[in-house]
């Protein structure tokens, strides 16, 4: 039965125990297996959580309260959930972070399927976010899905379909609560394509070189297998800690108050993993223009996987300039984090123009440095410039789109809305 003849077994073998991996990966290799433990988690103890959670706008905060008070470790499973989900995230922004260090997106079937992975996890934590119905809850979702009505033409339409009204009531919290139910296993599904399309073209390495010889790989198992075993069995441990110790940590006090629509928060925030998005939101002059920059700051890491291709597969890891432009990237990100949390007053508002001009400037700065080391390997360079003057004229549009009079933004929104 558990013979390598066995077609399963054999196919295991060759996927997990014999699948060769460059020997010279080092520790950031790891947060991909850390991702799929979160995943594996989140279903978990979402499962446990919805057997009480009941799905009504007159009872869901109550349950709520009732799965914490009553239901035996329910305030510690409640924990694990909320804390999982911003491990998960927090995961996530190193997995991507990594790959844009080392040239990882080259493997553009791998990076594709990671970017929707990365919007079906941000779509099914906001669906999470909004089902305890508290003050928080209620107005985020209020906020957040009537972004969709600058869609031009369909937008108030669709607004009122999500809503299942003219307003967030019963309906919106039901098809929340089923959307995100089955979302964790669509995203299931994405992350066996993402890792099946990894085993296909191979895992990336450090030094970013291609070698189809196998001389420098290893198999997958035992010293990677109990890598990752060890780094998941730390990862728990600190999410049991953080879930036993500092379960609320992460929300917020005004979702401990019941839902009231009549009734607004002071200062309105999202959770910490959409604080950068929501500072790309809040720096546009117009709902719209918001709107196509939160858009645009995640379809703007699907132009990375267009660079030519070369025998070297790195991404800034030899670069001294990269380096820079990356350790920048970050910390303007990190920038952006805190931002989004302060209210929406001077300086601050001053700060997520200045930020978001910084995050977009980033991508045309760093294919230009891809495109000057594209030199040494005597590639066409043609490619590089065309994806650098289309990021420009872009941040061009955005940064006329900032300067614009106040009667022509106006203008612009209202033909977005119609």
């Amino acid at each position: 039965m558990f013979s390598r003849k066995n077609k399963w077994v054999k196919f295991l073998n060759n996927s997990v125990w014999d699948y060769k991996v460059p020997i010279n990966i080092n520790n950031w290799w790891y947060f991909g297996s850390l991702l799929g433990l979160m995943l594996v988690c989140q279903i978990i103890s979402g499962f446990f959580l919805s057997t009480h959670y009941v799905a009504h706008v007159d009872y869901a905060f109550d349950s709520i309260v009732h799965i914490n008070r009553d239901v035996n470790y329910g305030a510690l499973i409640r924990g694990f959930h909320i804390n999982g989900a911003s491990m998960f995230f927090f995961f996530m922004y190193i997995h991507i972070g990594r790959g844009i260090y080392y040239g990882c997106y080259r493997q553009a079937g791998v990076w594709y399927t990671g970017i929707v992975l990365m919007l079906l996890l941000m779509a099914t934590s906001f669906l999470g976010y909004v089902l305890p119905w508290g003050q928080m809850s209620y107005w985020a979702s209020v906020v957040i899905t009537s972004l969709l009505s600058t869609i031009p033409y369909i937008g108030p339409s669709l607004v009122e379909w999500i809503w299942g009204g003219y307003a967030v009531g019963q309906a919106t919290l039901t098809r929340f609560y089923s959307l995100h139910f089955i979302l964790p296993f669509i995203m299931v599904i994405v992350v066996i394509i993402h890792v099946g399309l990894l085993h296909e073209t191979g895992s990336s390495n450090p030094l970013g070189l291609y070698d189809p010889s196998g001389v420098g790989m290893r198999s997958f198992h035992p010293l990677y297998s109990c890598n990752d075993l060890f780094f998941c069995l730390v990862a728990m441990g600190y999410l049991i800690k953080l879930s036993a110790f500092h379960t609320w940590a992460f929300v917020p006090c005004e979702n401990w108050i019941k839902a009231d629509p009549m009734t607004t928060p002071k200062h309105i925030t999202p959770e910490w993993y959409f604080l950068w998005v929501y500072t790309i939101l809040r720096s546009a002059p117009t709902k719209g223009g918001g709107v196509a920059l939160m858009v645009l700051s995640i379809l703007v890491l699907a132009i990375l996987p267009l660079v030519p291709m070369t025998h070297w597969q790195g991404g800034t890891q030899f670069s001294p300039v990269g380096k820079m432009l990356f350790a920048l990237w970050v910390s303007n990100w990190l920038i952006m984090t805190w931002v989004g949390s302060q209210p929406a007053t001077w300086p601050f508002m001053e700060e997520t123009v200045y930020s978001t001009v910084i995050y977009f400037a980033f991508f045309p700065v760093f294919l230009l440095n891809l495109a000057l080391k594209a030199s040494k390997f005597q590639l066409d360079r043609s490619l590089y410039y065309k994806l650098w003057i289309l990021i420009l004229y872009v941040s061009i549009m955005i940064t006329i789109f900032y300067n614009l009079p106040e009667s022509i933004k106006w203008t612009i929104e209202d033909f977005l809305a119609n």
